[in-house]
């Protein structure tokens, strides 16, 4: 009898706690249910929009690449792909500005309006994926690409104010690309200092590059020494 009692105690204790809790027992179950079906949900989001965005990125590689094949004059094709290469870069930007394929769609649309000498349109994609990328890694790429371009365009003062403070990954490519900033604007003097640093900041896994600097370095030198033969 005694052990009866006890146990209607007990449920008579369950009911009594479960009056006083069980309203902010199911509110707390029901918060950690939504949590979780609410991630699930942003999961399965996120997955549908790295699909759709990835699509539109191997669209717009198909436009650079067809676009990049035109030989000769221009044809209303070409003109027509070069159209949908900007519409899909714009696509990406605006529908997954926070995608990793924006930021890869923008450098293709850059590199295949840098291909036909509209750097105008370069420079704008580059300054747009330069914003949007996270990585350092990636935004020392891109600045090298955006200061080249400017360089193209004519901002040559500007291109070189860019090419500072990269790491040791890109400091040969930077001190290569001033060397050729420096020879277009007739400094050969400069053009050689920085090919000479390039060759020494080269990373042993870079050493594929060591031929195309050691050949412009050549040049440059052989062009300093001809102009001082002809002021003697």
């Amino acid at each position: 009898m005694n052990d009866l009692r006890t146990e209607e105690e007990q449920i008579a204790a369950i009911k009594a706690w479960w009056t006083s809790n069980g309203t902010q027992l199911l509110a707390g179950v029901l918060v950690i249910a939504l949590g979780y079906f609410g991630y699930q949900g942003w999961q399965n989001n996120k997955a549908e929009e790295a699909i759709a965005a990835g699509d539109l990125y191997l669209q717009l590689q198909e436009a650079v690449v067809l676009s990049s094949q035109a030989q000769g004059s221009v044809t209303s094709l070409d003109l027509e792909r070069v159209r949908t290469i900007g519409y899909l870069a714009d696509q990406l930007q605006d529908e997954f500005g926070d995608n990793g394929y924006a930021v890869l769609g923008a450098l293709a649309a850059a590199r295949a309006a840098a291909d036909r000498d509209d750097y105008p349109e370069a420079i704008t994609r580059l300054e747009w994926a330069l914003q949007a990328e996270e990585d350092v890694a990636g935004q020392q790429l891109i600045t090298y690409r955006l200061a080249i371009a400017k360089a193209a365009s004519g901002a040559e003062q500007e291109a070189l104010s860019m090419l500072t403070g990269s790491d040791d990954s890109y400091a040969a490519l930077y001190a290569e690309a001033r060397g050729d900033i420096y020879r277009s604007l007739g400094d050969t003097e400069s053009a050689k200092e920085e090919y000479e640093s390039a060759v020494e900041l080269l990373l042993e896994g870079q050493a594929s590059y060591a031929p195309t600097l050691e050949f412009k370095l050549a040049d440059v030198a052989a062009g300093l020494a001809a102009l001082s033969a002809n002021t003697q």
